[in-house]
């Protein structure tokens, strides 16, 4: 058995998938003023940002069609809701613990790091804006569970 069979039925099964057909979905955010462009995602980067973003909607979704009243919800929907937001959590950590074990150091600069459109890899000053997909990320971390 080879390495990718061996992690099709893992969190790392979808990652390769998309690796390997190349379709990766570029970051929305444009570089702006105070980012500074530290390096661009590898493909490998790009697959887990791409699988992380598909994620990250496929969980609005979800959550849009929940009921107002959380006891309204039936016990498979928040269960699938649940192993959703714990899959995130999974993909977000790796994502960016992915980007700072290579790029080291300068990784650490500023406010921290974001991606950008075309892929780009920023620090961010001080006073940058969330990154809208960190906004989501944030309310599901926080605001759901």
């Amino acid at each position: 058995m080879d390495l990718k069979e061996m992690q099709a039925e893992t969190i790392l099964g979808p990652i390769n998938e998309i690796l390997e057909s190349g379709k990766f979905e570029n970051p929305e955010q444009e570089t702006g003023e105070g980012d500074t462009v530290i390096g661009e995602m590898t493909d490998y980067e790009k697959a887990i940002w791409t699988v992380l973003s598909r994620t990250v909607g496929s969980f609005r979704k979800m959550v849009e069609n929940l009921p107002d009243n959380p006891e309204e919800a039936n016990d498979e929907d928040v269960e699938k809701t649940r192993r959703l937001k714990e899959k995130i959590e999974a993909l977000k950590d790796f994502f960016w613990a992915s980007l700072r074990h290579r790029l080291g150091e300068v990784s650490y600069q500023g406010a921290g790091i974001g991606v950008r459109s075309d892929f780009q890899i920023v620090t961010m000053a001080e006073t940058e804006e969330e990154n809208p997909l960190a906004d989501i990320l944030r309310h599901i971390i926080v605001g759901v569970g």
